[in-house]
């Protein structure tokens, strides 16, 4: 034979339970977002590590053979340049006015030149120096957990290593 209180027991367990599967659902969406904003950042810095391998392939095909090789996307000029790594809080490496103009110069990768390095279905813009390696993801500037999206390849000049620290 039932009680009332047996029907008071019965939804407050059916309540508890209620919250209980509310509490592990929104902890179960909340750890796949933050993995999702993991992965996202994961991408693009994965991307940034292709572009600097290609323009650092792009860069060796040039020496190798400069009247045959051109150096693609549009050159951009120092002061332009110099308002990026301002905004960023990076120091350029510099490169001694010895080494050639077009090898001096930073240069804009749009997605329509990353394609032509072997670069696909990438959205991101990218400013690049070829001597020096260095890439900047000029479209995002950084990931969502603050990380730069700048990197660089360790430069040699008249056989002194040079870096940007």
């Amino acid at each position: 034979m039932k009680t009332k209180d047996d029907n008071g027991i019965t939804l407050i367990a059916l309540m508890i339970t209620i919250i209980l599967m509310l509490i592990l659902a929104s902890i179960t969406i909340s750890s796949g977002i933050s993995e999702i904003r993991n992965s996202r950042d994961k991408k693009e810095l994965a991307e940034l590590r292709i572009v600097n391998h290609a323009v650092y392939e792009m860069y060796v095909k040039y020496t190798k053979n400069p009247n045959t090789v051109t150096l693609i996307g549009e050159k951009i000029t120092t002061e332009q340049m110099q308002a990026v790594a301002d905004e960023m809080e990076i120091t350029l490496i510099s490169i001694p006015d010895s080494y050639n103009e077009n090898i001096r110069a930073y240069y804009r990768l749009t997605p329509d030149n990353l394609e032509k390095i072997g670069i696909y279905d990438s959205e991101d813009t990218y400013i690049v120096n070829y001597v020096t390696g260095e890439v900047i993801n000029e479209t995002r500037k950084q990931t969502r957990n603050g990380e730069l999206l700048y990197t660089y390849t360790r430069a040699v000049f008249d056989n002194q290593d040079v870096t940007a620290f």
